[in-house]
């Protein structure tokens, strides 16, 4: 199977929905794997490296991970996509680090049956080859970053979750609770800008002197300190309606 360390390199992904897998309540289900390899000599979490690649859109760095295909066993679905996507083959560690609810914001997905709705099964997959040529290798860049790095990184906070949930599991609890930490700091950010425009709304007169930064009231120095808006991301975490936890699936 191409998927496997040392098989024939594949040539291209899979493609189209027909053979799409879905759940019991008509989520699209995903398979994918936090892509991991260890520094010899190096014991704890700062002896490990996580690789993160690009969005296709260009909209941040992420975990591999696509749709679960009918055809397919659950572990090769997380192998396949992380070849496609990321370019690395290697061993899966067990058990399954969780599944993880989140929704597409993505125009196609949100009009589609399930509504965006999708379960997102993850593992860790310990590298032991890595491909110069694969699939998407012309749409994504990937990169080997440290623990807090690919936390602080992490476009999605349900992939944020997982890493957290694996971190946890192999008992680094100081590393787990600095990426809780970096993960409350992303979303009190988030929810800083609403605010910030609605107090801009509600002030008697614009902000004076745009051009002077330091001139600016209190109403207007969070939305600068941001640099505007933040953007929504395409894949938003679901919140509180399904588990978060490690499954033995």
């Amino acid at each position: 199977m191409p998927h496997r360390a040392g098989a024939p390199v594949p040539l291209a992904s899979r493609s189209g929905r027909e053979n799409q897998k879905y759940g019991e309540g008509g989520e699209r289900l995903v398979a994918g794997s936090i892509p991991v390899r260890f520094k010899p000599g190096v014991p704890g979490p700062d002896g490990v490296e996580v690789l993160l690649i690009s969005s296709r859109r260009g909209k941040g760095d992420v975990f591999p991970k696509g749709g679960w295909e009918v055809d397919e066993e659950l572990r090769e679905a997380a192998q396949r996509e992380t070849v496609e996507e990321a370019g690395v083959r290697g061993e899966l560690e067990e058990p399954i680090i969780g599944k993880f609810p989140f929704h597409s914001g993505k125009v196609e997905q949100q009009s589609s049956a399930h509504g965006g709705r999708c379960i997102a099964y993850l593992f860790a997959l310990h590298v032991t080859e890595e491909l110069a040529v694969w699939p998407e290798a012309g749409q994504r860049t990937r990169e080997w970053c440290s623990l807090q790095d690919a936390c602080r990184r992490c476009r999605y906070d349900w992939m944020r979750e997982a890493l957290i949930a694996w971190m946890t599991r192999r008992g680094w609890d100081a590393a787990a609770a600095a990426c809780r930490q970096c993960t409350a700091q992303r979303q009190a950010a988030q929810q800083a800008v609403p605010q910030a425009q609605q107090q801009q709304q509600q002030a008697p007169a614009p902000c004076p002197a745009a051009a002077q930064p330091g001139a600016c009231s209190a109403p207007c120095a969070p939305a600068m300190a941001t640099g505007g808006p933040l953007q929504v991301p395409a894949e938003a975490p679901v919140p509180g309606a399904m588990e978060r936890i490690a499954v033995g699936t």
